[in-house]
């Protein structure tokens, strides 16, 4: 049995669909653009994390997630997964620009 507000409900997790897509849209761009950043590292003997710039970063996540009424605890935890599969994502993409330079 379906209440009055069941249409409502449904609508607004469609929206949350359209957003998650959009969330995933994004990250697998941002990722894109790290394996970009992975390359200049790799050409200038960049180290893949660079702690100040991971600061910079994290300091801007909890100040414009906090200003949003976004919890800092969620924010500090979104920003290490984040932070963590970009420098996975970057070392890969090194290891195989190594692998490339080696037997080409």
């Amino acid at each position: 049995m379906q209440g009055p507000h069941s249409e409502d409900i449904g609508e607004l997790r469609q929206a949350i669909d359209r957003i998650d897509e959009h969330i995933l849209t994004l990250l697998a761009r941002r990722f894109s653009i790290a394996d970009e950043i992975a390359e200049h590292k790799a050409r200038q003997g960049q180290a893949i994390v660079q702690p100040e710039r991971a600061q910079q970063v994290r300091a801007r996540y909890l100040q414009s997630g906090a200003l949003l009424g976004l919890s800092p605890t969620f924010l500090a935890a979104l920003w290490q997964l984040v932070h963590d599969e970009s420098c996975r994502r970057q070392a890969e993409h090194m290891k195989a620009l190594e692998r490339s330079e080696q037997s080409g």
